[in-house]
């Protein structure tokens, strides 16, 4: 796996992760405020890959960090993880 370290590269992983056309859904979550400006959004989500009738499920776990600019939200830091076993 590759290290992402600018906004290129994030906007392309999810540009890629897009085209496994994914469906999630998140099964456990928490938000922690960081002041009013910033949070962190964790917790455990379940994504079908694939095309209809060949998903297959992935459990993973999952972080963002969003950080306010302006009027907008925004996507500081992503982490996701399959969960293991």
């Amino acid at each position: 796996p590759k290290h992402i370290t600018d906004t290129t590269d994030t906007e392309q992983y999810f540009v890629d992760f897009v085209l496994k056309n994914p469906f999630g859904t998140i099964t456990d979550e928490s938000v922690q405020p960081f002041g009013s400006d910033a949070y962190l959004h964790s917790g455990q989500y379940t994504f079908e890959l694939g095309d209809a009738g060949a998903r297959t499920p992935v459990e993973a776990r999952f972080s963002y960090m969003w950080t306010k600019s302006g009027d907008e939200w925004k996507i500081a830091h992503h982490h996701s993880s399959v969960r293991p076993e």
